[in-house]
């Protein structure tokens, strides 16, 4: 007989307080509640990360290019002047 569970997904929800919920004086919250735990880094789709990743790809290859260009010309100079 299969199984007819369905899946649970467990997530981390953590006890938060508003600022303007929290009393300094008492130290205690008047309204908490469960949120998502903040993230260093927000969530992105796969197109956002792409487009960040060629962002970061375009703008290495546009400095090398420009390194090269420079090097070039600079070696030509040294050798036209002797």
């Amino acid at each position: 007989m299969a199984d007819t569970d369905p899946v649970v997904q467990t997530q981390t929800l953590v006890l938060t307080c508003k600022v303007e919920d929290f009393d300094a004086s008492t130290g205690q919250c008047s309204a908490p509640f469960y949120s998502h735990p903040p993230t260093l880094f927000p969530y992105l789709s796969v197109t956002d990360g792409l487009q960040i990743a060629f962002a970061i790809v375009g703008t290495w290859t546009v400095g090398v290019v420009a390194r090269l260009i420079i090097r070039t010309t600079q070696l030509e100079s040294r050798n036209n002047s002797y």
